[in-house]
């Protein structure tokens, strides 16, 4: 109950601090940019060190957190969550210490996993562009664009902070 409440407080702070005016943002340029960098980091994937992490307590058939970076800078983190009946995953690429994309992935099957001749029945994918630690668009499952200057907006630009906060912890910490 205490976390609730913290996190309540945070929230609603965070909020209220979000609602004074922002930077101006070419918003098509920073999405070309993104996009370029999002490519670019998929090519050079094979040059990074990657670290694995099993990450128990949050899904009933457990999780991974698998780091990629250089030297200590972290590049691209993906959280994986199992369950019975689908898996979740997190893809966060970063720059400067801060995501700069987010795509979250839901894959739901048929069928539970340790029935024979499981498949996939659907995967839903939402995107997330971030500048300077602001979402600056975010996709729907469906291509649809969610409106900037809504409460659910804001919520969910700090859900996916405060996410790639506690994973990149795992990388410093563990």
């Amino acid at each position: 109950m205490k976390k609730y409440i913290l996190l309540q407080f945070v929230l609603n702070f965070y909020l209220l601090l979000s609602s004074q005016p922002s930077i101006k943002v070419d918003t098509v340029a920073q999405i070309n940019q993104i996009k370029s960098l999002y490519s670019q980091f998929n090519k050079d994937s094979k040059k990074y060190i990657k670290k694995d992490f099993n990450i128990t307590g949050e899904s009933t058939e457990g999780g991974n957190l698998t780091i990629y970076y250089i030297s200590h800078d972290v590049k691209k983190m993906v959280v994986t969550f199992y369950g019975e009946t689908g898996k979740s995953i997190t893809e966060f690429y970063v720059k400067n210490k801060t995501p700069f994309f987010v795509l979250k992935s839901q894959v739901i099957y048929v069928k539970p996993i340790y029935e024979k001749n499981m498949k996939i029945l659907s995967k839903d994918e939402e995107r997330y562009y971030f500048f300077e630690k602001k979402m600056i668009k975010w996709k729907d499952n469906n291509g649809k664009l969610i409106v900037h200057n809504n409460g659910e907006f804001k919520r969910k630009e700090m859900d996916i902070l405060l996410e790639f906060d506690r994973f990149l912890n795992y990388f410093h910490t563990k």
